[in-house]
């Protein structure tokens, strides 16, 4: 066997894969998702309830794909009504782009909401578009999950992709 390959061999199976450790945690109500690869010592960690999920300071609420989010309305514990677009400005600042190159529909049914707006929230209303009966979704627990994704060494937290 010629010296190249051999030595190719041994070195592939030298190197072992990184061990991806994940535990998952029920914590008021939401699902924690915490991953720990000792290779590159990182630690990634996911919050989310159903259609709700916590990505990079913002809460980002997946409504059907083909539902056209861009005109989304909603309200936070019953106050005043904020539009989707007037976020953003912020939410870009955040690292967010559209979900894909559909320019009927660049939302991809993703309504986005910065997390300084929804500190101590109950209840989020969503209407998706106009004329459209507003979806309720519920917040309780949402800051005990992110406190104790906080308390566990996650710096960031973010999607998986689910």
């Amino acid at each position: 066997m010629p010296l190249a390959p051999l030595l190719a061999l041994v070195l592939w199976t030298y190197h072992p894969a990184s061990d991806v450790i994940m535990h998952r945690y029920g914590v008021a109500g939401w699902i924690l998702e915490m991953r720990t690869d000792s290779f590159a010592g990182r630690i990634e960690c996911s919050v989310y309830r159903g259609r709700v999920s916590y990505e990079r300071q913002a809460l980002v609420f997946h409504l059907p794909g083909s539902v056209d989010t861009f005109d989304a309305a909603y309200r936070i514990d019953g106050g005043r009504t904020y539009l989707s677009r007037d976020d953003a400005e912020d939410i870009a600042a955040q690292g967010f782009v559209l979900r894909d190159d559909d320019l009927d529909n660049p939302s991809g049914g993703l309504v986005r909401i910065p997390s300084v707006r929804l500190e101590g929230a109950k209840l989020v209303q969503i209407q998706p578009r106009p004329n459209i009966k507003p979806i309720l979704f519920r917040l309780d627990g949402l800051g005990a999950a992110v406190a104790a994704a906080r308390q566990l060494g996650c710096n960031v937290i973010g999607s998986t992709g689910r």
